[in-house]
Formats: structure tokens, sequence, C-alpha cells
């Protein structure tokens, strides 16, 4: 080949590398389109058991995003430098584990025993812990606006001044709980036992109480 084409080279891999505009102002929108989009939620996320989740920490490994955690003993653990947000707890025991501060925003809990667990400003805001024990958690400051907490045993935990704003709590168990100065405004309370509850202070705007059982129970004044 003569040296002319060897010099010709380089002009034409250029259009190659880069489109003209034209070109990508057609190509990009074909992405945007919704049936070209990659769907994530088709690729498994990643399950951990005890002998992985020892091995990544190890490792130094700290982020634990979308984790699905099996079998993993949590009790009296305290996991606060961890991220873990959008993990799936279910299939781990976290009686008095120590997540206060964390961001666990969309975990679920769904089920578990949370009890004595201390979660004292943790952000759950949209997280899952309907049918979850958390008798006697510390839930002080916590952000579980619009959580959802059906069915949820929450006697004698200490949610005061708990933002639990659009919060589900049908027939949630609340007796004894403290509530102080709690947001809890939009919440759904209904059928809940607020029986002996501390609500002195909590915003109840809008919140639907008609249900609820408030015997005993401290009110707002």
């Amino acid at each position: 080949m003569h040296l002319r084409h060897y010099q010709s080279l380089p002009s034409k891999l250029s259009l190659l590398a880069f489109p003209s505009t034209n070109f990508l102002r057609r190509l990009i929108p074909m992405f945007n389109k919704p049936e070209n989009r990659i769907n994530t939620k088709h690729f498994p996320r990643e399950k951990l058991n005890y002998k992985d989740f020892s091995n990544a920490y190890k490792l130094e490994r700290r982020n634990f995003k979308n984790v699905v955690f099996f079998g993993i003993p949590f009790k009296e653990i305290d996991l606060r430098e961890l991220s873990v947000q959008g993990a799936d707890f279910r299939f781990a025991s976290l009686e008095g584990a120590v997540l206060a501060g964390l961001d666990l925003t969309g975990v679920n809990f769904s089920g578990m025993s949370l009890s004595r667990c201390d979660l004292r400003g943790s952000i759950l805001y949209q997280s899952k812990i309907f049918g979850a024990n958390l008798d006697g958690a510390l839930l002080n400051s916590v952000n579980l606006a619009q959580a959802n907490l059906t069915n949820t045993i929450l006697s004698g935990a200490d949610l005061g001044d708990a933002n639990l704003s659009k919060a589900i709590l049908v027939n949630t168990n609340l007796a004894w709980a403290n509530l102080n100065s709690a947001n809890l405004q939009g919440a759904n309370l209904q059928g809940a036992n607020l029986y002996g509850a501390d609500l002195y202070g909590a915003n109840l705007n809008k919140a639907k109480t008609k249900t609820a059982n408030i015997k005993a129970a401290r009110l707002p004044v």
C-alpha cells in the first residue's frame, strides 16, 4: 500500500471515533425509549451468607447496598460503619444490633425481630417493616416517613421526636410506646393499639385514629 493511503487513515478513523452531531441526535433518543433501556430489575441481587460477609468485611468492604443477607447473626453487633441502603435483612438476625444514624432507606425488615435495636437518628424512609418486632427498640428522632409498619410490634419502643408522617401503622402495637413530640401527620393509625402510649406534644394532624385504642394514653395538649 502506498504511503498516502496510510496517511489518509487517521482522518477516516476520526470520522468513526467522532460521529457527526446529526448522527448522535438520532441515536440518543433511540436509547432513551423505554423499550430500549436496560431493565436492572431483572438482574439478580447479590446474596451473602455468613462466610461471604466475613470475608468481604475482612477485605475492608463496607458497601453492602441492595445486598440480601442470609443467616448472618448480627445480634448485638454495631453496624454503623456499613452502607446498607436497600438491603434485605429478612433472613438475618438483628436483635440488639446498633444501626443508629444509618441511612436505611428502602431496607426490608419485614417480619424480623429488631427488639432492643438501637436505631436512633436513622433514616428509614419508605422502608418495609411490616410485621416486624421492634419491642423496646430505640427509635428517637428516626425518619419513618411513609414507612409501612402494618402489624408491627412497637410496644415500649422509644419514638420520641420521630418522623412518622404518612406512615402506615394499621393494627400496629404501640402500647406504652414513647411518641412524645413525634410527627404523626397524615399517619394511618387505624386499629393501632396506643394503650398507655405517650403522645404528648405529638402532631396528629390529619392522622387516621378513629379505630385506634387510646385508652390510658397521654394525648397531645
